[in-house]
């Protein structure tokens, strides 16, 4: 392990779901890991994601795929872990029109093709699976409690740049989200916003996952174990975080439409989050004055959840090799 060679100190910057996960595979690999945030959960953009596996406003290559992909069997794994809060539910991919969209089914076991008209609704294309949830009202705080269990630490700051990181941390790993484009400066970084509904589970009602594309509007119903998540919205460029009522409203329609059992749901609250968008994920490392480096890793659209344990695990190789480095240099 690294820690029987040299001890190096890391800050992760940034306590989303990218963060804390980030944060836990460093931990064990031997590091010994800091987070500095102005937030934690459960009041950050990822406590108000709907958290199921799906690569959304990300960029289509190759890489994000293999991401997505290790972090979905972490995610099979962590089913089977109690208290995880994650579990695996029926999942239904569906469009209005031929799509480019579905460029990552490529990578799924056991997907199937819906016949047109099998759900209900007018589609054209349709994709039945299997993906994991994760419940993030209890999700982020397993992740909080994994990192805490193995000796991690926080700061709540509200950093303007990376140079006000202490010193006696050789190596940053910026997980910034949006908030990125101010710390950095990287113009590339836009909010993409995003608007949900919580409402109570109607009784009788399975769990599973239906997601209807209608060119750019998108309508998404996640039956939790309590409560169902109904969205949503992708406003690019929006950075209000207060909840419209009208937006909301509608929402609601295109929900009930889809599925009539949830026309008397009790609202529970509104959510609003930025999920931070970029042509593409920026997972790289820069060298920094005085033998420090950074890891950028940001820029994932609305992939946090599905690329977290993908990028997390390439974010601990770089550190490694950072650390051979400085040891070998």
């Amino acid at each position: 392990m690294l820690s029987d060679k040299k001890q190096v100190c890391v800050a992760v910057v940034g306590s989303g779901v990218t963060g804390l996960s980030s944060a836990i595979r460093l931990q064990e690999r031997g590091f010994d890991v800091t987070i500095f945030a102005s937030d934690f959960p459960p009041n950050t953009t990822s406590d108000a994601a709907a958290a199921y596996w799906y690569p959304y406003n990300v960029g289509a290559n190759r890489r994000v795929l293999d991401w997505a992909l290790a972090t979905f069997d972490e995610y099979v794994r962590l089913a089977e872990m109690p208290g995880s809060s994650v579990f695996l539910s029926p999942f239904y991919k569906l469009y209005a029109e031929e799509s480019d969209d579905a460029w990552w089914v490529e990578g799924i076991k056991q997907c199937q093709r819906l016949e047109p008209g099998a759900f209900g609704c007018a589609y054209e294309v349709g994709y039945q699976m299997e993906v994991p949830l994760a419940e993030t009202t209890t999700y982020m705080g397993y992740l909080m409690g994994r990192f805490v269990g193995g000796g991690g630490q926080f700061q709540r700051v509200v950093l303007q740049n990376l140079d006000e990181v202490p010193d006696a941390y050789s190596l940053i790993v910026n997980c910034a989200g949006v908030q990125a484009r101010a710390l950095l400066g990287d113009k590339a970084v836009y909010p993409i916003r995003g608007q949900v509904l919580r409402v109570v589970r109607p009784e009788g009602l399975e769990r599973f996952i239906v997601s209807y594309d209608q060119g750019s509007t998108k309508t998404y119903i996640i039956q939790r174990s309590k409560d169902v998540i109904l969205g949503g919205t992708a406003e690019v460029d929006d950075w209000n975080l207060e909840a419209d009522p009208a937006t909301a409203e509608a929402i609601r329609e295109r929900c009930i439409a889809l599925v009539p059992a949830l026309k008397d749901a009790t609202v529970l609250e509104h959510k609003v989050g930025l999920r931070p968008g970029r042509k593409e994920v920026r997972l790289d490392l820069e060298p920094l004055a005085g033998d420090r480096a950074v890891i950028h890793n940001y820029g994932h659209g609305g992939a946090g959840f599905t690329l977290s344990w993908g990028c997390a695990a390439e974010v601990a190789d770089r550190a490694e090799a950072f650390c051979m480095e400085s040891i070998l240099g």
